[in-house]
């Protein structure tokens, strides 16, 4: 579970710029398990600034993704339509790292930023600033989980199939095109995320609310069991 929670963090993060970044539309993830790397990576706008953070007098991504305690997302009576708290799982993913590198291309300050930790977010790299030309700008976290820590000596096929379940679950929620080792996962909307699984039985779909999709199965079989699935969706 914490192994994939770590994955998790990370996918979320990219999920919840799409919901502050309409400019956000992309999600790259590759998970390769013969050399043991995970990548996330997503696309944006109003990504994450390459910049001194004027209270904490570092760069922001390092502060990010390199220092506890200087998250942001803390209040619990705000209304949330993204989860975590801005970074604090990202850092945990750090933690149970033997190498976690982060790249970010600024498209508004012009710069992009690379930086790497290694030993459980012991030892850092120095920080890279270097020019940044395109239009749009990027996050990249690539992590070579410290699988000793989760009992593991290596990826195999049924962490592919976790995470690539978790990645469909992205895909069916979410306005952005998820892809998976290369390739589109072909599920857009929430609709089609139900059919996926139960492509062959009569749905009750309802999505006249702007805050909510409700998908209804009835399965007629030898426990003649009901399916529902819930989408709680951004009102931004």
């Amino acid at each position: 579970p914490g192994f994939l929670k770590c994955y998790d963090e990370l996918v979320v993060n990219a999920r919840d710029a799409a919901e502050n970044d309409d400019s956000c539309d992309t999600i790259k993830i590759e998970f390769n398990k013969d050399e043991k790397y995970i990548k996330v990576w997503n696309n944006g706008v109003k990504g994450i600034p390459v910049d001194i953070h004027p209270k904490f007098k570092t760069l922001v991504p390092s502060m990010i993704f390199g220092e506890l305690l200087t998250s942001s997302n803390y209040d619990d009576n705000k209304k949330k339509t993204t989860g975590g708290r801005n970074g604090y799982g990202a850092k945990l993913a750090n933690i149970f790292s033997s190498e976690f590198i982060v790249e970010v291309g600024d498209c508004s300050n012009k710069k992009k930023f690379k930086q790497s930790w290694t030993n459980n977010m012991s030892s850092s790299s120095k920080a890279k600033v270097t020019n940044y030309s395109k239009k749009s700008g990027y996050v990249e976290i690539t992590y070579y989980p410290d699988l000793e820590k989760f009992g593991l000596t290596e990826l195999d096929d049924n962490h592919y199939k976790l995470f690539y379940r978790r990645a469909l679950d992205i895909a069916g929620t979410s306005k952005v095109k998820v892809f998976f080792n290369g390739k589109k996962i072909q599920i857009n909307n929430f609709k089609k995320y139900i059919e996926y699984y139960y492509p062959n039985e009569e749905l009750y779909f309802d999505d006249s609310n702007d805050r909510w999709q409700i998908g209804c199965l009835y399965i007629q079989d030898s426990n003649n069991k009901v399916v529902s699935f819930v989408n709680g969706i951004s009102t931004h």
